[in-house]
């Protein structure tokens, strides 16, 4: 098992599993339970996302379009979030 020490991190640092990320873009009211709507949203998103891949709701994408020579949004469709009346649009995220 690799440390880091002092920022440091073993040439070429390599993680063992990849990661998927889930972006969304909404206030977040945090209670004693911590289950905002807008969190389960993020946990839906997440679900969709392969590994190694970055995904986005469509409120996130909007934010990202602004930055056109630093990201490639790609629609990939609809999904359906954890309240049954409510879809988003998934986008995937690549870095340019």
């Amino acid at each position: 098992m690799w440390f880091v020490v002092y920022g440091m991190l073993p040439p070429p640092f390599k993680p063992i599993k990849p990661i998927r990320v889930g972006l969304h873009a909404a206030p977040i009211y945090i209670n004693d339970t911590a289950n905002d709507h807008n969190m389960e949203s993020v946990k839906a998103i997440t679900q969709f996302a392969t590994s190694g891949s970055i995904c986005t709701s469509i409120a996130f994408a909007a934010v990202l379009a602004l930055y056109p020579k630093r990201f490639l949004l790609d629609y990939v469709g609809l999904i359906q979030l954890p309240k049954a009346t409510e879809n988003t649009g998934l986008f995937q995220v690549n870095l340019k």
